[in-house]
């Protein structure tokens, strides 16, 4: 693996953009319109996967302020950008070894 390559590059590169796609959509929990775009030809997939993760991040900042509000407590961003991460890495180990 190349020094400045990011976990979403290699698991483009390794994966194939539709898989590393929905691995990231799968802890999204929705059809992102970033998904919908890449569909449509009108995206990469590195911004795709990169704008999904951003989701996730974004579910974590403002969790406290609007998820209790609609009662979603149980909602823990963290934990699914962990698990993202670690789907990513999985899937990438997976198929490498599979090669």
């Amino acid at each position: 693996m190349k020094q400045d390559e990011t976990i979403h590059e290699r698991a483009i590169s390794i994966l194939g953009p539709s898989e590393a796609i929905h691995k990231l959509q799968e802890e999204t929990g929705e059809l992102h319109f970033a998904v919908q775009r890449y569909a449509q030809g009108k995206g990469d997939a590195l911004s795709v996967i990169k704008e999904l993760n951003d989701v996730l991040f974004v579910f974590q900042r403002v969790q406290k302020i609007w998820l209790f509000e609609r009662d979603i407590q149980g909602f823990d961003a963290s934990a699914h950008i962990n698990q993202a991460r670690i789907k990513l890495e999985k899937a990438i180990n997976d198929k490498e070894c599979a090669e």
